[in-house]
């Protein structure tokens, strides 16, 4: 573009001059302001087999779920709690008794309006039996017999969405989204997702979203690279690959622990020494930026350090010969003429590559100690396994919930509360936990996807969790040069159903 001084110097007036770079600047911000319409493509390499959140959920599940139903409360990108379906909530009895005021004149993507009673019916089957849930207009109340001082930060997160059961049982939510198509056994399966318009918190700006699940990273990489896909939950090598020939990607804070949690009952690991052993031997540094393509970090602690502001006090650092004087230890407490032990069992979920290539590496760090260690995929009905690859997604900002969190599904049973909110007091009750290496954390793993050239207003929260809601679409005329085109999808249209 010729410059200002240029253009004057060609005769140009000054009022011509000002009025271009008015409507320049115009131009521009058009060029940049949100769109309305068109089609998000989402390639997800896990595979859904419901959208009903009373159901176990996976990420993938959940992701889809937030697209259908709203909470009511979310975490917002500064990681403090704001109302969603809910207005205010405030506890009583010390946090025995918490009430959420509703939201008034919100209603269903069917039309039911949305009341507390409803609400309570959607929590009830999805929070348990140790709560009591129920409602009366717009005032949802949830006891407990325990405290609950984060149930709030615990609704924020995880499958608990708000439904309404209509009376042939498909469920409406008030989400920014409703299914039109539904093919969970398809290969890939395949969702399709359109604009709520009557949605209580506006529209969304795509029309569309075309999700297809369960597909084989190696087509996902494909997809991405010749623009078919505009997300694409690309593998960490994948991943890596895509950033070298500069298409667009994303990465969360580290979110997600990979530990292995033994079962202390079996004979096999039934010794603190050599639980410790294996502990010491295991080369986090090489898991994380080896295995994962840096797409982790080494783990000494349950949360990491974005989280808990202390993670750094656990040691990481592999230490063989340490390891390997533990295991003389415990060698040489046997029992003079007895056999040498059965190699140990390591079981992974067989759907998680990552998990794979995890376990196999452990074994081999053990191996270099002297503990001998054979890995498998879980089987249903199997045998009780010496220790299990444990995948936890670690959903919450706030480090005391984000713990107790963690403790539950690690099976953490044996530490009490931490006695308030002050790293101290979160430091100690961890460490306690980790303290007979009934639980070895490994790494923290980031969640990361690749962008297409279209996709704009991409801004998870730093716990990974999606708003899809948010993202708009440009022409391809605005795309980055350096990000593959878009493209039309090229399968073939699905079916409809119902989650």
């Amino acid at each position: 573009m010729r410059s200002i001084a240029s253009r004057l110097r060609a005769g140009t007036s000054a009022a011509a001059v000002v009025l271009t770079l008015i409507f320049g600047v115009a131009a521009a911000r058009a060029s940049t302001r949100p769109k309305v319409g068109g089609t998000l493509r989402v390639e997800l390499s896990a595979r859904v087999a419901t959208l009903d959140p009373r159901l176990p959920a996976a990420l993938a599940q959940e992701r889809l779920d937030a697209l259908l139903f709203d909470r009511l409360v979310r975490f917002n990108e500064r990681g403090t709690l704001e109302g969603v379906l809910a207005a205010s909530w405030k506890s009583e009895e010390q946090d025995k008794r918490w009430h959420f005021q509703l939201r008034p004149n919100i209603k269903f993507s069917d039309g039911t309006p949305l009341t507390a009673d409803i609400a309570a019916q959607a929590l009830a089957p999805i929070l348990g039996t140790s709560f009591q849930v129920s409602g009366s207009s717009l005032d949802l109340v949830i006891e407990s017999a325990q405290p609950m001082p984060d149930l709030p930060e615990r609704l924020a997160t995880g499958h608990n969405f708000i439904f309404h059961v209509a009376a042939d049982g498909s469920l409406a939510g008030t989400g920014p989204f409703t299914l039109n198509e539904w093919i969970p056994d398809g290969a890939p399966g395949r969702a399709i997702f359109v604009e709520n318009a009557d949605c209580w918190a506006g529209r969304p700006f795509v029309d569309r979203i075309e999700v297809s699940f369960g597909v084989e990273p190696q087509r996902i990489e494909a997809d991405f690279e010749f623009g078919l896909a505009d997300v694409a939950d690309l593998a960490p090598a994948d991943l890596r690959r895509a950033s070298q020939r500069g298409a667009r990607t994303w990465s969360s804070k580290p979110v997600e622990l990979l530990a292995l949690v033994f079962d202390s009952q079996r004979p096999g690991v039934r010794d603190v020494r050599l639980r410790e052993a294996i502990a010491l031997a295991v080369d986090r540094s090489t898991l994380a930026n080896v295995v994962l393509q840096r797409q982790a970090v080494a783990a000494g602690g349950l949360l990491p350090q974005w989280i808990s502001g202390y993670e750094f006090l656990f040691p990481t650092a592999m230490d063989t010969g340490g390891a390997l004087s533990l295991v003389q230890s415990v060698n040489s407490a046997r029992a003079p003429g007895s056999p040498a032990p059965a190699p140990l069992i390591l079981v992974y979920d067989a759907s998680d590559a990552e998990a794979r290539a995890v376990a196999e590496r452990v074994a081999v760090n053990l191996h270099d100690a002297g503990i001998a260690m054979q890995t498998q995929p879980a089987k249903p009905g199997a045998a009780p396994a010496d220790v299990r690859l444990v995948r936890v997604r670690i959903t919450l900002p706030e480090p005391r919930a984000a713990l107790l969190q963690t403790f539950v599904v690690l099976g953490i049973t044996n530490v009490p509360s931490p006695s308030d909110n002050g790293p101290e007091a979160l430091y100690a009750a961890e460490r306690s936990a980790l303290a007979d290496a009934r639980v070895i954390p490994l790494v923290h793993e980031m969640e990361s996807c690749g962008l297409g050239a279209t996709v704009r207003d991409w801004m998870p929260l730093d716990s990974g969790e999606w708003r899809l809601d948010d993202v708009w679409l440009a022409q391809n005329a605005d795309a980055s040069p350096a990000a593959a085109p878009a493209a039309a999808p090229t399968s073939p249209a699905a079916t409809g159903g119902q989650p």
